[in-house]
């Protein structure tokens, strides 16, 4: 189980001199929805982000391959969304990226994959069932299969059951870095 503590100064605050997002980068971001209080909430160590997702490039566009459902919980799915409008949709955001490029194509490839797949939004938020997918499940099994490993192989647990929470992507994978907001 991952401990809790205090948020490290080194991912406090964003690099400065921001880069544009890359394919493979993983992008967090506070929501305006209904449900983002409450997904920011179950973090429990840094709660200023509530949706992650992966950018990747669908034709000359930067999208972001996310899953989510709309504010009653329906209709939900792994959407592509175009960068600027994933972005204008945010009151916070944070980019981070791998160190290995390879591996970021990899990220990149694996949700778009997912994306084609059109798993369901998993509404139990069940790592178990991979035919379902939350957002940082989805972002988790892209990492997973652009590094050829569990990234995050000590979960924090949820209700008794492993999940991943969006702040562990930016304080518990030592290969993602702030690269902006």
């Amino acid at each position: 189980m991952i401990a809790v503590g205090v948020l490290p100064t080194s991912v406090a605050a964003a690099a400065p001199g921001a880069a544009e997002p890359e394919p493979g980068d993983i992008v967090l971001r506070r929501g305006n929805g209904l449900w983002s209080a409450f997904f920011a909430g179950l973090n429990r160590r840094d709660g200023r982000f509530s949706h992650v997702g992966v950018v990747v490039r669908d034709g000359t566009e930067l999208k972001v391959a996310h899953a989510e459902a709309d504010d009653n919980g329906m209709n939900g799915e792994v959407r592509l969304t175009g960068w600027r409008a994933f972005e204008a949709a945010s009151r916070q955001l944070i980019v981070l990226r791998l160190h290995d490029r390879a591996a970021a194509d990899r990220v990149a490839e694996a949700a778009l994959s997912l994306h084609a797949a059109r798993p369901a939004f998993d509404l139990d938020f069940d790592l178990a069932d991979a035919a379902a997918v939350y957002c940082s499940e989805l972002a988790w099994r892209a990492l997973t299969i652009g590094l050829g490993r569990d990234p995050l192989p000590e979960k924090p647990l949820l209700g008794g059951r492993p999940v991943v929470l969006i702040e562990n992507f930016l304080l518990d994978i030592p290969e993602l870095r702030v690269v902006g907001p």
